[in-house]
């Protein structure tokens, strides 16, 4: 059984996270950009020496800084194999850099009941903040069925 209180005052760590150039050019080629080499919008996202410089695809932001499978500790109460991913928010605060060493802070934001015998929602938010200038990056909201 949902152990509510606990959830709602999970403490997380800070998830410090890594990322490189390369990195940031192969999410983008997984989202599929540089199917079409005469893209010029796309060739930001790829080639290091654009005349605008490398960029990271913004939605990059979603797959940084995650608390990891913590839903699946007995003290939540939650039945983690029943869990389903609700839906996911960003909003980009500021670029994201090509390569850089970032901060995740992950929060429970709430937790709305859907009724007897209908689970609950979870609401979460995660700030993704750059660790060598502490500039708020993006922050990814999502929701999971229970």
């Amino acid at each position: 059984m949902l152990n509510w209180k606990q959830v709602l005052d999970w403490k997380f760590a800070d998830v410090e996270q890594s990322y490189t150039e390369r990195d940031a050019i192969l999410y983008a080629l997984g989202l599929g950009y540089g199917q079409d080499p005469m893209d010029e919008a796309g060739l930001r996202y790829l080639y290091e020496a654009h005349e605008a410089g490398l960029q990271a695809v913004p939605s990059l932001s979603v797959v940084l800084g995650g608390p990891g499978a913590w839903m699946r500790d007995e003290r939540t109460g939650i039945d983690w194999v029943k869990s389903l991913h609700g839906e996911q928010g960003l909003v980009v605060h500021a670029p994201l850099p090509p390569a850089a060493r970032v901060i995740g802070r992950n929060r429970v934001t709430g937790i709305i009941d859907k009724g007897p015998g209908k689970g609950s929602l979870l609401l979460m938010e995660r700030d993704i903040v750059d660790a060598d200038t502490g500039t708020l990056l993006a922050t990814r909201t999502s929701s999971s069925f229970l």
